[in-house]
């Protein structure tokens, strides 16, 4: 419940995303809509997140991470009332932003 709830809110934040499809990890698809892959440890009433996800590049790195990070922190225990004590975030992927009308060469 609580990695459902941690992916929908992570998955709202500007220039974050995930990946979807695949099977064991093969054929997976780098994208902005899909959810972050999220995984936490709980021990009572006190959880560690741990997330993998998609940047839009050229965001600044820190910085999303730092505001998905506090995000996280408030609006999980808002949901949950559960104490969100540590978030880690791996950037597993930098999506460049692509330009409308813009051609790509295959």
């Amino acid at each position: 419940m609580i990695e459902k709830i941690a992916a929908q809110i992570a998955s709202e934040q500007p220039h974050i995303g995930g990946t979807s499809g695949g099977v064991l990890g093969i054929g997976k698809q780098e994208s902005l809509s899909a959810r972050p892959s999220v995984k936490v440890e709980l021990t009572g009433r006190i959880a560690t997140l741990a997330l993998e996800v998609g940047v839009r590049y050229p965001a600044p790195i820190l910085q999303v991470t730092e505001d998905l990070r506090e995000t996280l922190r408030r609006r999980v225990s808002e949901a949950t009332g559960v104490q969100i004590r540590q978030v880690d975030i791996r950037v597993g992927y930098l999506q460049p932003r692509t330009e409308q009308g813009r051609r790509e060469l295959l």
